[in-house]
């Protein structure tokens, strides 16, 4: 029998392997912490109005009108956007009042129209420096750069629209930061354009028969009688229901049906009662129709 040599821990070893153990779990910690802290591109589905429409409100205030501080134009504008559902006010709250109004953090490359552009202290949410500022973004022009709309800009207390790169308003060494603000829901990037079809020639128009009616006004179920001439006292040759078409040749007198005595032939040798024809006007010849007893008609009868 083989004696095989027993493996035994030195502290050595144990204190190694803890120390890795540690240094994955810290790793892992901070992966988790990162993904949980990471912000949603969404604002809460509460906030149910078009951030678009926080841009058009701000444009909406003339250049150079009496505006206020920048925080409390903002909060007239996103009151007025969400239809009074927004209100960020209260003085010197620069970083909590907007997640509690439902907005979410952004980057600043995702920034779109109506995003809400905030330098403040994070850590320390009351705190007012002189330089923080708050704007309106119009347009992300890329590279930190924005074109934007605001008030006070300058001291002035005033509506102003302008080109602003934020990040030049923090201090080197402050612990001021610029944070990004969706309020309001945004779409989806619009796909790129789909390249259109060549055209292709229109067909030509199928011709459109102007003497061409329908039959209409039958009681119930009853059938008008096609006959053989116009009048009563001629043969039965066929029938027809509501609705279905029939080509007017030319127009006659004939016997009465009720308050017309205008028949209709519809087939050489084939009558109907125009009474039941939705021809233009009861009792009288159809402008632009053929007369049967005139050169252009099919038979000549008259009353």
């Amino acid at each position: 029998m083989v004696n095989q040599p027993s493996v035994q821990s030195t502290p050595a070893s144990t204190g190694w392997l803890r120390r890795r153990t540690s240094v994955i779990i810290a790793i892992v910690a901070s992966i988790v912490a990162a993904l949980a802290c990471a912000p949603l591109a969404l604002a809460s589905p509460a906030n149910d109005f078009p951030n678009q429409r926080i841009v058009d409100v701000a444009l909406s205030h003339p250049e150079g009108s009496a505006g206020g501080q920048c925080y409390f134009f903002l909060n007239q504008v996103l009151a007025q956007a969400s239809g009074g559902r927004i209100h960020i006010g209260g003085a010197h709250t620069y970083f909590g009042a907007y997640a509690r109004e439902g907005g979410v953090q952004v980057s600043a490359a995702d920034a779109r129209p109506g995003d809400i552009i905030q330098i403040s202290i994070p850590s320390s949410d009351d705190t007012y420096r002189s330089g923080m500022h708050t704007a309106i973004v119009v347009q992300n022009l890329g590279a930190g750069r924005f074109d934007v709309v605001d008030s006070n800009w300058g001291y002035a207390e005033r509506v102003h629209h302008h080109v602003l790169t934020p990040s030049r308003l923090i201090a080197p060494g402050s612990d001021e930061s610029v944070q990004f603000w969706r309020m309001g829901q945004v779409d989806a990037p619009p796909a790129p354009p789909t390249p259109p079809a060549p055209p292709t020639p229109p067909a030509p128009p199928a011709p459109v028969a102007s003497n061409v009616y329908h039959v209409y006004g039958l009681p119930g179920s009853n059938r008008l009688l096609v006959r053989s001439g116009p009048g009563m006292q001629y043969p039965v040759v066929g029938s027809l229901g509501n609705g279905d078409p029939v080509t007017v040749e030319c127009q006659q007198g004939g016997g009465m049906v009720l308050v017309s005595p205008i028949w209709d032939e519809i087939q050489p040798g084939k009558f109907v009662s125009d009474y039941f024809v939705n021809t233009r006007g009861v009792g009288v010849f159809t402008p632009g129709l053929d007369q049967c007893n005139t050169p252009s008609g099919h038979t000549v009868r008259s009353f």
